[in-house]
């Protein structure tokens, strides 16, 4: 049977993740360091000029709670992140629930800290979306009737954040394989070009998935709402499995398929 559009919406999976103390060997974009700081490590999308008021905040919070110094360390991939925390050269890291799984796996001593709630406090709406976007001007065909279809999307050229990233990968893909269950697909079919998708492209943060679209490298691309909801500003929204529209403050107009 097919099925018309395509929306997921979970449970916040950002988490800031607790790692094994480590003596801190200076790495990073700190101030300064010594033995009894607190290193934080960032994914990319938390690591741009404008997070840096976001992860001062935060970092201040943890300094007050422990007397201790922090040094912030920004990364320009994610595996780089989930490593360097693996590797006990960082405390802390703000990481989503893929990113977690992984690391705890090879690292026992790495537990969540806290998780963020909805605007009621609790879990309950704690909530966002994980998108598949294309470009308005394009909208059309990928659509079957007056509604869009996973169906178009086969044989694109598709971007992700990265295959450790939970919105940017793991929850589309997951909704993707679903979708194309009669094709027998596994998850890393999905990670290169043959299989499904004519070429995959991987934008290393959700900024920079947004990007590929933007930029006509990638035709449809994977993000979470909340990871670009600074660079992006809202002109229509329907219910979900119909249409939302976002038109970019810097680049162009396009359309989300949810």
């Amino acid at each position: 049977m097919k099925r018309k559009g395509f929306g997921l919406a979970l449970m916040a999976g950002v988490m800031i993740s607790l790692g094994a103390c480590a003596n801190s060997d200076g790495a990073g974009s700190g101030t300064g360091t010594s033995e009894d700081a607190i290193d934080i490590v960032w994914y990319p999308n938390e690591s741009g000029q404008d997070m840096m008021t976001s992860r001062d905040e935060i970092g201040a919070l943890i300094e007050d709670a422990t007397g201790r110094e922090v040094n912030h360390q920004l990364t320009t991939d994610y595996s780089i992140a989930i490593e360097t925390l693996v590797n006990d050269n960082a405390e802390i890291a703000f990481m989503g629930a893929q990113g977690y799984v992984e690391a705890n796996e090879r690292n026992d001593s790495i537990q969540p800290l806290v998780v963020p709630t909805g605007p009621s406090g609790t879990l309950d709406d704690a909530v966002y979306y994980s998108w598949l976007a294309v470009n308005v001007d394009d909208q059309d065909t990928y659509k079957d009737g007056d509604d869009f279809s996973l169906d178009s999307i086969a044989d694109k050229k598709m971007s992700f954040v990265s295959n450790s990233s939970t919105s940017g990968f793991k929850v589309p893909a997951s909704g993707i394989l679903s979708h194309f269950v009669d094709e027998e697909l596994e998850e890393t079919d999905l990670m290169e070009g043959g299989p499904l998708f004519s070429q995959v492209l991987f934008g290393n943060s959700h900024q920079g998935s947004a990007v590929n679209l933007l930029n006509g490298s990638a035709d449809v691309a994977a993000f979470c709402d909340t990871c670009v909801e600074n660079y992006v500003e809202l002109v229509e929204a329907r219910p979900i499995n119909q249409v939302l529209f976002i038109k970019s403050k810097k680049m162009q107009q396009s359309r989300l398929i949810l």
